[in-house]
């Protein structure tokens, strides 16, 4: 499983972000031939599977990530390409036109709004909750919240109630990650 950050472009300006928009963007050419470089490689170590998830920044934001995203979803070694999201930009129908496509991942870090949006901006809950709802009726959607001091109790006690919500709006999968 490779986790591949192709963007630092990014619409929210999280507490918690470590983007560094200094770094050079890569043009799709250039992420095209990353990505035979990265399945190369795997196969050379002698796997015969490979998860590629990609993320940024912002992933749906990058120019040519559709193409990208059906350019490695072809190669043989790729079983499965989930993308991680901040869930404010919804992506193009042809995304479900991807046959390996796994996951989306949508980045949330409370379901209480004046939690989530101090770390993420103001308004972005109800525009992810909104998303969430759209997502699940085409795709399969997970959520990641990011644990650290501002949500930590928050997150502590409202755990299952959380999954319990977000399992009837049709998320499959939630989890809880440490900020490092």
């Amino acid at each position: 499983h490779i986790q591949w950050h192709i963007t630092e472009k990014c619409n929210l300006r999280c507490k918690h972000c470590y983007r560094e928009p200094w770094r050079e963007e890569l043009h799709l050419a250039e992420l095209k031939l990353l990505a035979d470089k990265i399945t190369d490689f795997v196969y050379k170590l002698g796997f015969d599977k490979l998860v590629l998830t990609i993320t940024g920044g912002e992933p749906f934001l990058k120019r040519g990530i559709y193409s990208l995203i059906e350019y490695v979803a072809k190669k043989d070694i790729v079983s499965r390409v989930n993308i991680i999201t901040n869930g404010t930009v919804y992506p193009e129908e042809k995304l479900l036109q991807v046959d390996k496509l796994g996951t989306i991942y949508v980045s949330v870090e409370s379901l209480k709004e004046e939690i989530n949006d101090t770390i993420r901006g103001k308004g972005v809950l109800k525009k992810v909750l909104m998303t969430l709802r759209k997502l699940t009726g085409k795709y399969r959607v997970g959520v990641m919240f990011t644990i650290m001091q501002s949500n930590l109790s928050d997150l502590i006690l409202n755990a299952f109630k959380y999954v319990a919500q977000l399992s009837v709006i049709g998320v499959k999968e939630v989890i809880f990650e440490r900020f490092i």
